[in-house]
């Protein structure tokens, strides 16, 4: 069982259970995924399309930085999804790797951005002028 070593204020006996990392937390009925997570001071949170990993930024639900997949769904706002019991909450997960969709490489990387920009600042050929 993950310990919580980072809340504020007891949590009281009014606990129920949900799954962090398939690992079992008590919670409070009434706070957000979000709240849980940082309890059991987890930091990295999620990895985005771009292999990036990441924590979460803003808290409420502006930013996208805390996105993980709940009970079998990707992208959940952890911040803005309240807790219930028996919830399954899998940190890192990023559905590109887990359904094998792509190698988890970003679209346009930004090597291949900075050879386009400087390709369309060189004139075109003569061959290519067309009228």
């Amino acid at each position: 069982m993950l310990n919580r070593k980072a809340d504020i204020t007891p949590i009281g006996e009014s606990q129920i259970q949900i799954y962090i990392d398939d690992e079992p937390v008590n919670v409070v009925e009434g706070e957000t995924v979000l709240s849980a997570i940082h309890a059991v001071q987890k930091n990295q949170i999620m990895q985005n399309d771009y292999k990036a990993n990441l924590g979460a930024y803003c808290g409420m639900g502006i930013c996208h930085s805390c996105l993980v997949n709940i009970d079998g769904k990707y992208k959940q706002r952890s911040c803005k999804t309240l807790i219930r019991d028996g919830m399954r909450v899998t940190t890192m997960s990023n559905r590109f790797n887990d359904m094998g969709i792509k190698d988890n490489q970003p679209l346009v990387t930004s090597a291949d951005f900075e050879e386009k920009v400087a390709s369309s600042d060189q004139p075109e050929s003569e061959d290519s002028n067309v009228n």
